[in-house]
């Protein structure tokens, strides 16, 4: 199963320093027509087993849907407690989150609300990274595949096409080409591996598993755009 490292950018880093020191954020969720205060923590574990990163533990709360009772009542959501970690690269001021796509999205918020870190969501313009590829190629071997999105004349919302060297297609040419669409996802064989980045920055690893091996991905990921100066600053 694929594994995704979310991009963000930070500054006014105020997060924990020490070993074991963390700060509560509490949370506000609706569930059963009800307003639930939860608190939630950010807990600094240390260096990262890759790089210069520190590590951190946060935990929060989501709601969850189930097909459940409890005393003949029919439960339909329940809070369920969470712990994922990320990332902090001090010295380039970005984090890394290793979560699926909407926990990510409220890890995200959860570092907003908490007024310890500012916290911004950079876009990455991959049509423009496409053409550099496709005029350079010695740091890849091909474009694989994409999600386009903004597409006119059609219903749907994204389409995603595959194939080697697919960005040298018509097809993908027609598509991305036109003013307002959009390369929300390119999916690129480096020879030895395939990694797709996101428009966000993000990456998306179908190899890697363990945290040093990811965090080893993600500097391939920002290699390669600091090879054609489009790693955010």
């Amino acid at each position: 199963m694929p594994i995704g490292l979310r991009f963000c950018k930070i500054s006014q880093n105020n997060l924990p320093k020490r070993l074991g020191e963390k700060f509560e954020i509490m949370q506000q969720i609706t569930i059963w027509e009800e307003e639930n205060n939860k608190t939630s923590s950010i807990e600094y574990i240390g260096k990262s087993e890759y790089g210069n990163y520190d590590k951190y533990k946060i935990t929060y709360f989501v709601e969850q849907t189930i097909n459940g009772y409890y005393k003949d009542i029919k439960i339909e959501n329940i809070l369920v407690k969470e712990e994922r970690v990320f990332f902090v690269n001090t010295e380039e001021n970005y984090i890394l989150i290793k979560a699926p796509k909407n926990d990510a999205y409220k890890i995200i918020n959860i570092l907003k609300q908490s007024n310890k870190i500012k916290v911004d969501e950079p876009t990455l313009d991959l049509k423009e990274l496409r053409n550099k590829l496709s005029q350079d190629k010695s740091r890849i071997k091909s474009i694989i595949g994409a999600w386009i999105t903004n597409i006119e004349n059609t219903n749907l919302n994204t389409i995603a096409i595959f194939g080697d060297e697919v960005d040298l297609s018509d097809e993908f040419d027609e598509y991305v080409s036109q003013g307002e669409s959009k390369i929300a996802i390119l999916v690129i064989d480096f020879d030895t591996e395939t990694i797709a980045i996101n428009k966000n920055y993000s990456a998306i690893f179908y190899n890697r598993r363990s945290e040093s091996k990811l965090l080893e991905g993600y500097e391939i990921v920002k290699g390669l755009l600091k090879n054609y100066d489009m790693f955010v600053h």
